[in-house]
């Protein structure tokens, strides 16, 4: 029952919103720490980079001011007497102990003007000759220092300090760049520093990692310090650890500082506080969760499930049981109170529901007794209209053979061979109308089953129009076919249920229109859809036709005169829906219609051209023929038919009769009936095939009122070669014979 279903899980949920309700109390304060903490630590982070910064200008500056003692130094040492002098014995001596004079020294040579080495303190000298730095110091005069040069030892900064007088000397001292102002150890808080030069080479590291000096460095954090100024950024550094860094350039140099920090040992504290918070809020969930559950418990849920297990009963069938308030008051006391009345009231119903399924059962009854009388209704209607196509085919066959052996005989007079040919056109408007009842009977029964093929819509609208305008030209219509481009390729569709659909809009448009025109228009519409129209000038319609236009056995006022069933548009409706399409109508009383169609016609590959179908009677002589039928006049037609074209005819009437004479003797070709006593055509065609040798595959043709598309499936199953449908007409039945002899001789040659 819903008050149980309600009930029951709401004990369950009660815990869940127990929990929510403490997650709700404790974890947004935690979370908004831990939050303002991230923060905070962001902001640390900044404040280590900008200190970092600060930092490396700093160090920047104390690697200049080596620059000053060189300058210092140089001025002093150049004042010596003993190195203007020309007593190179004293000269090197001299420079050797000032060589170890300051550890960023790494040596001091004394050069003429030209840069060509006079004495030195015992290491090879300098390379100046040349050089900018020698030049900028004759122009000056004065203290030169040229930008970071390399030798054997390393990477070093040449600076260059005339003699005074007009001797030209110059003494050159050789600078040690990785010495960094007598640093040994790093700044404290920072993990790396470097020294690179104008091009990302570096020239110094602390700590040292073996092979890094003098490689070259790219990336965004190099980039960004080779662009002049200080600054400070977080990026990778070397073996791709995240770190903040910062840099200066060095006064007086090409050379860039490069400080760096690993910001994990910054954020490890505020990591550590937000587990502490995190494990705090849990303790703190959890114990308000089970102080929760347990007052829930012995103040809620204990009632709550007794209150349960009596609605339980109630809904298993148990209508005297009642809910027991108990302690219970308030919302939960007038629940139960609730409940107790819903069972008593359920009590009181349930006679009357049961009263009611059985009245429920009774017209259930009647019901299913009601639709299988209106299947087997259906089912005989269907049965019903195949019976009456098969039975009037027959004497119809009669009529049409009868009517075709007169207007063969030349010696009809006039009167007489118009006679003959009001039969002909009085058994066709007949067949006709059998052949819509036919269709409409499919189509209601289902049975109607779609046969996609590739069609090219331009041939399809050439042969439909072949068909029209002889009928058009009788009247002196005009009649012409648009087919836009777009739409006249190749597409999938039914092309025998097409082709009926067009075939009945265009048979109706000139039926109906006196003068004036017919024109069937193709072209492609919105959603990939094909649009078939086709117009006319006849009468028109009024909106109250227009609006019955597609029913059953309608004719309009006016059309009383006009030869059909009333069919052909109901048809043609219901196929176009059965294609997945739809149709309509456009008219003005007096101004003509337009009859229109959309379908979805999806694109196709183009299909093989067919092969020219057998015309005429190219047999070459007269063949020998079986014929079996039980009805004498349907044998009499078809031997008169056969035997004016010159064909030898044995007839029997029955389907066993005719398995026997089939395999007594050789035969050109059997014509079988389908529906025969003793023996069906198609049983004595599965027995033909079974036999062995050139008996066994005697061409088949099966002439039977058996005309849709299932029963000429099931004659070509049975090994028929072909299918004519009576009544027969003269040409069907020799273009038939024509084909299977011309394939019959097809599959001899091949083998």
């Amino acid at each position: 029952m819903p008050l149980l279903s309600t009930i029951t899980p709401w004990l369950g949920r009660l815990r869940v919103r127990l929990l929510a309700l403490v997650l709700i109390a404790v974890l947004p304060p935690a979370l908004l720490t831990v939050w303002e903490q991230e923060r905070n630590a962001e902001a640390q982070l900044q404040e280590a980079a900008r200190a970092l910064e600060d930092l490396a200008v700093n160090t920047a500056r104390e690697q200049a001011a080596l620059v000053g003692h060189v300058r210092t130094l140089l001025a002093t040492l150049s004042r010596l007497p003993d190195l203007a002098g020309d007593a190179p014995e004293r000269c090197g001596p001299l420079l050797r102990t000032l060589a170890g004079s300051a550890p960023w020294l790494r040596g001091l040579s004394l050069h003429d003007a030209e840069g060509g080495p006079l004495c030195t303190d015992g290491r090879p000298a300098g390379p100046i000759a040349g050089s900018d730095v020698l030049r900028e110091a004759r122009a000056s005069g004065g203290f030169a220092l040229s930008d970071l040069v390399a030798d054997a030892e390393g990477p070093m900064l040449l600076a260059v300090q005339p003699l005074p007088g007009d001797q030209g000397r110059l003494l050159v001292a050789d600078l040690d760049p990785a010495r960094l102002g007598d640093r040994t150890q790093l700044p404290a808080g920072v993990d790396t520093l470097a020294l690179i030069d104008s091009t990302g080479t570096v020239l110094a590291r602390l700590p040292p990692v073996p092979g890094l000096v003098g490689r070259s460095l790219d990336g965004p954090v190099i980039d960004r310090a080779l662009r002049g100024g200080s600054g400070h950024i977080r990026g990778k550094g070397h073996g791709g650890v995240e770190r903040l860094f910062g840099y200066a350039p060095i006064p007086g140099t090409r050379a860039t500082l490069l400080l760096g920090r690993n910001p994990a040992a910054l954020l490890a504290p505020i990591h550590a506080l937000h587990d502490q918070v995190l494990q705090l809020a849990a303790g703190a969930a959890a114990l308000a969760l089970a102080l929760a559950l347990l007052a829930g418990r012995l103040m809620l849920l204990r009632p709550m499930a007794r209150f349960s297990t009596a609605v339980r009963r109630i809904a298993d069938g148990d209508l005297a049981a009642r809910a027991e308030t108990g302690r219970l008051s308030g919302e939960f006391g007038r629940l139960a109170a609730e409940v107790n009345g819903m069972a008593a009231r359920l009590a009181a119903h349930q006679a009357a529901l049961e009263a009611k399924n059985a009245e429920l059962a009774r017209l259930a009854g009647q019901l299913a007794a009601a639709r299988d009388t209106a299947e087997a209704a259906n089912a005989a209607k269907t049965r019903f209209v195949r019976m009456l196509s098969h039975e009037l085919r027959t004497p119809l066959n009669g009529i049409f053979g009868h009517a075709q052996i007169l207007m063969a005989d030349s010696g009809l007079t006039p009167g007489q061979r118009r006679c003959a040919e009001q039969i002909t056109e009085s058994g066709e408007h007949l067949m006709s109308m059998i052949r819509e009842l036919l269709d409409l009977a499919a189509i209601e029964a289902g049975k109607v089953a779609l046969a996609p093929a590739p069609v090219r819509l331009a041939a399809l609208a050439e042969s439909c129009a072949a068909l029209i305008r002889p009928a058009a030209a009788a009247k002196r219509l005009a009649f012409e076919v648009e087919v836009a481009p777009a739409a006249a390729g190749w597409v999938s569709a039914d092309p025998v249920r097409l082709r009926q659909v067009l075939l009945n809009l265009l048979g109706n448009a000139v039926k109906f229109t006196a003068q004036g025109e017919v024109l069937l228009r193709i072209r492609l519409a919105a959603g990939g859809l094909t649009r078939f129209e086709v117009s006319d000038t006849g009468p028109g319609m009024t909106e109250a036709e227009r609006a019955s236009l597609f029913q059953e056995f309608l004719r309009l006022a006016g059309a009383e005169r006009a030869e059909g069933s009333g069919l052909g548009l109901a048809i043609t409706a219901k196929l176009a829906r059965l294609m997945g399409g739809s149709i309509g109508c456009d008219s003005v009383k007096g101004q003509g219609s337009l009859f229109w169609v959309e379908l979805p016609l999806p694109p196709a590959i183009p299909a093989a051209e067919p092969a020219p179908a057998a015309t005429g009677l190219p047999l070459g002589r007269p063949l020998r023929l079986l014929l079996a039928d039980d009805v004498l006049v349907n044998r009499e037609v078809a031997r008169a038919l056969l035997n004016a074209a010159g064909h030898e005819v044995e007839l029997v009437a029955d389907g066993a009769a005719a398995l026997e004479a089939a395999l007594a003797r050789d035969w050109d070709a059997v014509l079988l009936d389908v529906h025969m006593p003793v023996m069906d055509g198609l049983t004595a065609a599965r027995g033909i095939r079974a036999a062995a040798g050139p008996r066994g595959a005697v061409p088949i043709l099966a002439v039977t009122a058996s005309a849709n598309r299932a029963e000429v499936e099931e004659c070509l199953a049975a090994g028929m070669d072909a299918h004519v449908e009576k009544p027969l007409r003269a040409w069907d039945l020799h273009n038939a014979l024509a084909h299977i002899r011309a394939r019959g001789r097809d599959l001899a040659m091949a083998k």
